[in-house]
């Protein structure tokens, strides 16, 4: 595409389009430090290391970042709206 060409008339608001998530029983199962160790060790990850950088291109990531639960209500609305989630909350 020629950006010279090309007018943009609408941009997608920002949102939080990927995580990583553990079964919820996992933390009673295996005791948050568990957890944390799981957690920690993604927000480590770095692309300058190139072990690392296969995990991320995996995901097509540079890096994660911290987040909950309610980042993604905005986009369960939305799919819910649109008919791509149809289970009962």
């Amino acid at each position: 595409m020629d950006a010279s060409k090309v007018t943009a008339i609408w941009t997608t608001p920002s949102y939080h389009d990927y995580h990583w998530v553990l079964h919820p029983t996992v933390r009673s199962r295996r005791g948050a430090p568990f957890v944390d160790r799981i957690r920690d060790a993604f927000l480590r990850l770095d692309e300058s290391n190139p072990e690392h950088k296969a995990i991320l291109d995996l995901f097509s990531a540079k890096k994660f970042i911290p987040t909950q639960a309610s980042n993604y209500e905005q986009i369960e609305r939305v799919g819910r709206e649109i008919g791509m989630i149809v289970n009962p909350k």
